[in-house]
């Protein structure tokens, strides 16, 4: 459609992120995202189609998914659950990013640390700090994030966010470093996945 911007366009994509994080659309000033009240802009148009991207477990951080005064706003559901979504997507990296870290994919064997390397922010009740403790007990465990933290952390991390490619890339040469990393979901959620399974440079 002609125009400037996404407002008279005839899809627009609301970001999960925008709206759980940086509270986009909200109309309360509470900080509890289980009480929270969102009103989406009215359509420009009849035809007009509204799709809600998103990518945090319904169990977790997307408690947003539960709140049907939201989801009866949006026509569709981008979402990693093939079978509950409408849109089909999920955390496979693409072409551009796998030839961007191709340097961390062929990373020797002789190059890694015999160690099974773990990098979480979100702790909170989870198995996988159980599971992880019993490797732990056979095979050396080294996380460098806030969960079970026992080892520094590189100053080069980017921190949470890998938007940029920078950022990307620096998280990806970082975590290639161990011979083996360990990635599990924060939630047992019908077909939720971590992006976390591309870290670090293993196919």
């Amino acid at each position: 459609r002609g125009g400037s911007g996404c407002g008279d366009a005839d899809v627009v994509l609301f970001n999960q992120g925008t709206v759980i994080w940086q509270g986009a659309h909200r109309t309360d000033a509470g900080n509890d995202q289980v009480s929270a009240s969102y009103q989406l802009p009215p359509k420009t148009h009849p035809g007009q189609v509204y799709v809600y991207f998103a990518h945090e477990a319904p169990a977790g951080f997307g408690a947003d998914l539960l709140d049907k005064r939201l989801m009866d706003q949006f026509d569709y559901l981008a979402y990693s659950n093939e079978a509950g979504s409408s849109l089909w997507w999920n955390f496979l990296p693409s072409v551009r990013h796998l030839v961007q870290d191709y340097e961390t994919f062929v990373r020797p064997f002789s190059e890694r640390a015999p160690v099974l390397g773990w990098l979480a922010i979100d702790c909170g009740v989870s198995a996988r700090v159980g599971l992880l403790s019993h490797i732990s007990q056979h095979f050396p465990v080294w996380s460098i994030g806030e969960c079970a933290n026992n080892r520094a952390p590189d100053p080069d991390l980017p921190g949470r966010s890998t938007v940029t490619d920078d950022q990307r890339r620096r998280m990806q040469m970082i975590m290639s470093r161990f011979l083996f990393y360990f990635s599990a979901e924060n939630s047992d959620c019908p077909g939720y996945t971590t992006e976390k399974l591309w870290l670090g440079g293993r196919p």
